[in-house]
């Protein structure tokens, strides 16, 4: 066999091993929507509170679980994931360090499950504000989503 021959055969091996080995990407994001933070009570004005949480569905249409290692969000300076929790009819809330999403799978952030919390808000988050959180993952990196701001 001549070299260049053995050269080419190389390459191909290399390029198909690449792409077998991690797809691209995978992670897809929807329904994303943000608690509003400026609350009014029955007999006041409106009081801002300086944190929230936001909620998400992360579908990874991927066959290999990626794993979301943390967010940011220029609307707050922290942004953590946190999962709610029940023992004794006692609710509590944990923060993670990160979270898989299996592959084939799907994982929601929902009210009293997980979520991320967004602390030391710039500003309040009222009803049909829209803001931006950039989600990190392991394999398919940052993921930039827009979330509306519900009460």
């Amino acid at each position: 066999m001549k070299p260049s021959n053995r050269f080419v055969i190389a390459v191909s091996v290399f390029f198909l091993l690449a792409a077998c080995s991690k797809p691209a990407g995978g992670i897809r994001v929807d329904d994303a929507w943000v608690r509003a933070s400026a609350v009014t009570p029955p007999m006041g004005e409106a009081v801002n509170i300086p944190m929230t949480a936001a909620y998400l569905q992360v579908t990874n249409d991927s066959h290999n679980t990626d794993t979301l290692l943390g967010a940011e969000s220029p609307a707050a300076r922290v942004v953590e994931i946190h999962q709610t929790s029940m023992q004794n009819d006692v609710a509590s809330m944990q923060q993670m360090p990160s979270v898989e999403i299996p592959g084939g799978g799907m994982l929601k952030f929902e009210p009293g499950g997980y979520h991320l919390m967004l602390i030391d808000l710039s500003q309040p988050l009222a009803a049909g504000d829209v803001i931006e959180i950039t989600l990190v993952f392991e394999d398919a990196g940052q993921i930039t989503i827009k979330a509306v701001v519900k009460d």
